[in-house]
């Protein structure tokens, strides 16, 4: 159990990197290029809410 819990510590989690738009809603953030999100609800739901591939 441990050298599982060991393994999957070890697995990087893909980062985002900004886009110049909200990765939910797609607004562009052109005077804050880089944020990932335009505010803490798109955030929230984009944590919340599944995405396709």
């Amino acid at each position: 159990m441990l050298a599982v819990q060991l393994a999957n510590a070890k697995v990087k989690t893909p980062r985002l990197t900004p886009k110049e738009a909200c990765y939910n809603c797609d607004e562009p953030l052109v005077h804050e290029p880089d944020r990932l999100f335009c505010d803490k609800d798109c955030a929230d739901d984009f944590e919340k809410y599944p995405r396709e591939a």
